[in-house]
C-alpha cells in the first residue's frame, strides 16, 4: 500500500527517513549498521538512492537504487525508510528544494533524460503529487509541453542533465 509519509531531515540535510516505511526491490547490498548510521551507508555508496533499515540480524540497512517502488506503509517494527535528497552526479548549480512535505526533492533547469512512466497534464506544483501517487515512480520532470506536463520517470541518477527548456 502506498503512503504520504513524512520524511524528515537527517546526515545535514543529505538524506531524508521516516518511520513505518519501506522501499520495495531495488537492492544492491545491504550493511550491518544502527538505524541512525543507515543514512550514512547510503551517502557512503554512489549507486544508492533510497534505503530501508530493519532490525533484521540485529539491524540490517537496505542499500536501494533508485529503481525501488514506494515508500509503502509497513507494521515491522522498527522499520525506517529514506533517501537521498540530491544526486551525486548533479550538474553544478542546481539548487534542490525540498516540497510536499520533504517527501520531494526539486531544481530548475534540469532534466532525467528517459525513464519516462507517463505524461500528466497539470501544474509544475503538482508534479511532486503526481510521482508520489504513482506505482514506480522515482523522479519527475515539468516542462510546458501541451500546456504543462509532468513526466513521471523511473530511472537512475546518472540521467541529470541541465536544461534550458522553457519551464524545466
Amino acid at each position: 500500500t502506498s503512503t504520504t509519509t513524512s520524511f524528515q531531515s537527517g546526515n545535514n540535510g543529505d538524506v531524508m527517513w521516516a518511520s513505518g516505511c519501506d522501499w520495495t526491490g531495488g537492492d544492491i547490498a545491504n550493511v550491518q549498521v544502527s538505524s541512525a548510521n543507515c543514512g550514512g551507508s547510503c551517502l557512503s555508496n554512489s549507486a544508492c538512492t533510497h534505503f530501508t533499515w530493519t532490525n533484521y540480524n540485529g539491524g540490517t540497512c537496505w542499500l536501494k537504487s533508485s529503481s525501488a517502488v514506494g515508500p509503502v506503509s509497513s507494521s515491522s517494527s522498527g522499520i525506517v525508510c529514506g533517501y537521498v535528497t540530491e544526486p551525486v552526479n548533479a550538474p553544478s548549480g542546481l539548487a534542490f528544494q525540498s516540497g510536499n512535505s520533504g517527501a520531494v526533492k526539486w531544481a530548475l533547469a534540469c532534466d532525467w533524460t528517459g525513464g519516462d512512466i507517463t505524461g500528466v497534464t497539470d501544474l509544475s506544483a503538482n508534479c511532486g503529487s503526481d510521482c508520489l501517487g504513482q506505482s514506480g515512480c522515482t523522479h519527475f520532470s515539468w516542462t510546458n509541453y501541451n500546456g504543462g506536463t509532468c513526466w513521471l520517470k523511473n530511472s537512475d541518477y546518472t540521467a541529470l542533465v541541465s536544461s534550458t527548456a522553457t519551464g524545466a
